[in-house]
């Protein structure tokens, strides 16, 4: 279990909790400006820890961009006419969009008005939505 604590600011007081994550390092969230705020957020993390679902949030600041070179660079069984083609989607449809996005803050919305904004065929279409789907499908998995 984590600890909760208050430390004074201008304005009187917040709270901060600190925890450790699954893979036994010390991490804190400060900010909190109820108790009962802190103390609700130590109990999803330590229930989602107990089940396996906890997700650490800074690995959802990883951009959209810099999150399809690390899935690129994974694919090693590819040939090399198909990786220079993700690699082209990526940089022509993916990052001038999306790029810069958080990988948390991709939402199903701003994927469709992704997919809906394209103005190239319809079959170009779905093998760019695919290679976003995989490297979406990856970060989720991660």
């Amino acid at each position: 279990m984590g600890s909760i604590s208050r430390y004074p600011v201008d304005t009187g007081h917040r709270w901060e909790v600190r925890y450790r994550k699954p893979d036994g390092r010390q991490t804190r969230k400060r900010g909190f400006t109820t108790k009962a705020a802190v103390t609700s957020f130590l109990h999803a993390v330590e229930s989602d820890k107990a089940a396996g679902t906890y997700v650490d949030p800074t690995r959802g600041r990883v951009t959209v961009e810099a999150w399809a070179s690390r899935w690129l660079d994974g694919k090693a069984n590819l040939a090399p006419s198909t990786r220079q083609r993700y690699g082209s989607i990526i940089d022509t449809h993916i990052t001038p969009s999306l790029g810069r996005t958080p990988i948390s803050k991709v939402r199903h919305v701003d994927v469709q008005k992704w997919v809906s904004a394209q103005t190239c065929s319809a079959a170009s279409v779905v093998k760019h939505h695919r290679v976003l789907s995989q490297i979406l499908d990856l970060a989720v998995r991660d």
